[in-house]
């Protein structure tokens, strides 16, 4: 049984070698998949009465150049997801955390591989609270974080297959860092230059499944430094560790 099996998946692979020689199987990186990203309408689903998705509407304006963008509804959503004419930004929730989503549209199946649906990014903005109610003051910083992915995933594989970690190895470029809690909220309220605020998304119950969000973004460019998922078992892993610590200065940071 083992030898056939050995033979199938040998077979399976001569023949997609083959395939790939004779132009049949085309492979597209995340960077060649993602070069119609400008062109491109990105259909936003924030047609609720959620805090969250008010506030992505109210953020989306002035601040999303990235693509031309049109709001739609879940009805339209469930429509149109499936054509590989639309990149879709919608909010999302699991383990008591509201995500920002940004994915390509297309059917699982397609022949054309450039033309499959994939997920771009997505990045945590709230805790989800039973009545529809959120703080929603990260939204309009994770939109900005949201368009210096998908344009740096149009350049780099690297980032687009890494995902939001891949920015863990940036040099800090000598640059004040904010972990205080309340503290790194108002620096990147107020846009303070030169600075990193530590920001940390976390849901309001722990339970097996819950995890918190460690991230470090520029306070007046609103770039991301830092990206880490972290198991949320006690309110302690809320906070930075010394490794992480030791890390940040390591990258030539100066934490106040």
């Amino acid at each position: 049984m083992k030898k056939q099996k050995f033979s199938l998946i040998l077979v399976a692979m001569l023949m997609m070698v083959q395939g790939i020689a004779q132009g049949q199987v085309k492979i597209y990186t995340k960077k060649a998949r993602m070069d119609d990203f400008n062109s491109k309408t990105t259909k936003v689903v924030a047609a609720g009465q959620s805090i969250t998705a008010m506030t992505l509407q109210k953020e989306l304006e002035g601040r999303w150049l990235c693509s031309p963008y049109e709001i739609c509804s879940e009805s339209e959503y469930e429509e149109l997801k499936s054509s590989n004419e639309y990149y879709f930004l919608y909010l999302s929730k699991e383990n008591g955390i509201i995500f920002i989503n940004l994915d390509k549209g297309g059917k699982k199946d397609d022949p054309d591989n450039k033309a499959k649906p994939f997920d771009v990014v997505r990045i945590p903005v709230a805790a989800e609270l039973a009545d529809g109610f959120a703080d929603a003051r990260f939204v309009g910083y994770a939109l900005d974080v949201v368009q210096n992915f998908a344009e740096d995933a149009m350049t780099s594989d690297k980032v687009g297959y890494n995902g939001l970690k891949s920015y863990n190895s940036k040099n800090l470029g000598g640059r004040r860092v904010v972990l205080d809690e309340q503290a790194a909220w108002e620096a990147l309220e107020n846009g303070d230059a030169n600075t990193l605020a530590g920001i940390v998304i976390a849901p309001l119950s722990i339970d097996f499944d819950s995890y918190c969000y460690k991230m470090l973004i520029s306070t007046d460019t609103h770039e991301l430094f830092y990206f880490k998922k972290e198991k949320y078992s006690t309110p302690a892993d809320k906070q930075f560790t010394d490794k992480e610590r030791n890390s940040i200065n390591k990258r030539n940071g100066n934490i106040l």
